[in-house]
């Protein structure tokens, strides 16, 4: 600690520039562990940042990325209760492993890398129009685990981003929650048929703040 501390004083006061052969002898980057970071993509190194590809639109009926916009390959998944589906990156490997580092770690510097916004997904949620931002709530554990949930993380990040507010108006409605297996943790077949329920907040159960308004609703992975 206190030699990268002299480090960083002594680059402020004489302006020496760190180049990458200097950067990997203190720093690798946090997806790989292998290469340093690039400039550009701290603390991303160039490949690993290559890796996030963007999502193209996705199906309105099931949400799959290579359906025809005319034609649903997975007829037999509906998802009525949504107007459309949107998602920033492909979860696919190998950035699929820099996602889910972020979402282990939710370090400031990585999410600023991670949550960014290109034209193409301003456009389409600009054109949803939403009121407000509403996260898909997580178990406490979870949260406490992940030292806070990366859903609200990403929904305050797309409310700054769309200058509208954030509404924490879900609940989960789980009976025994502790002995639910994530989403993540069931098979292909299972996740098809599980559906969670959510109900509305002590906050909101009472009032008409969702009546009539477009909501934004955002979850950090959509892995059905």
């Amino acid at each position: 600690f206190n030699s990268m501390s002299k480090l960083c004083t002594h680059v402020r006061k004489h302006g020496v520039r760190i180049g990458p052969g200097m950067l990997s002898l203190f720093f690798s980057c946090v997806a790989c562990r292998d290469r340093a970071p690039s400039r550009g993509n701290f603390p991303l190194c160039q490949d690993c940042a290559d890796t996030l590809v963007p999502c193209p639109p996705l199906c309105r009926r099931c949400s799959s990325p290579v359906c025809a916009p005319d034609e649903c390959l997975r007829p037999w998944v509906e998802q009525p209760e949504l107007d459309s589906v949107t998602a920033r990156y492909l979860c696919i490997e190998p950035g699929y492993g820099v996602l889910k580092r972020w979402k282990l770690s939710q370090g400031p510097a990585l999410s600023r890398q991670v949550l960014r916004m290109d034209e193409s997904l301003a456009r389409t949620l600009r054109a949803i129009r939403p009121d407000f931002a509403v996260p898909v709530p997580q178990r406490l554990e979870r949260s406490w685990l992940l030292r806070g949930s990366p859903a609200e993380n990403v929904a305050r990040w797309a409310c700054r981003q769309l200058s509208i507010p954030l509404v924490g108006a879900l609940t989960t409605c789980l009976p025994n929650q502790a002995e639910q297996l994530r989403q993540a943790e069931r098979g292909m077949s299972e996740r098809f048929q599980n559906r969670i329920e959510f109900g509305l907040s002590a906050d909101h159960a009472e009032n008409s703040t969702l009546e009539g308004k477009t909501i934004l609703l955002v979850d950090d992975f959509m892995t059905s």
